[in-house]
């Protein structure tokens, strides 16, 4: 038997497959909504900070690139999926650790150092 057949007949493979897409989708509505500059309340850390803090920031700026990290995180999703539903490792192993960095990318990315200010200038501490 050949490993896509195998995979196709593994039980509950359908349901696996079908709530990964709909996880996809997810990841790709989240990440077009936030390169249109909308949804910074999805970024983490950018709700904790004070209020006139939040007024120095680039929001949009800072929104499009996450929503360029949630694009990829998406098609490394994709790839882990479909390493998962047919069998191959080679596929499923890149995708997962490409996922995780994508994730950790969106999670670091915004309180790295000083890009996302209005002003341009490096806060003075």
């Amino acid at each position: 038997m050949k490993p896509r057949e195998k995979a196709c007949k593994r039980k509950g493979s359908w349901d696996v497959l079908l709530a990964n897409a709909g996880i996809f989708l997810l990841l790709i509505l989240i990440g077009v909504s936030l390169l249109r500059g909308k949804g910074a309340a999805l970024i983490p850390g950018y709700n904790n900070r004070p209020k006139e803090e939040r007024k120095q920031i680039d929001a949009r700026r800072m929104c499009r690139d996450e929503g360029i990290v949630v694009l990829f995180a998406a098609l490394f999703f994709a790839v882990m999926t479909a390493g998962d539903v047919l069998s191959r490792k080679w596929l499923f192993w890149p995708g997962t650790v490409l996922l995780v960095l994508s994730v950790l990318c969106f999670i670091f990315l915004p309180d790295s150092g000083e890009r996302y200010r209005k002003d341009g200038k490096a806060k003075k501490k």
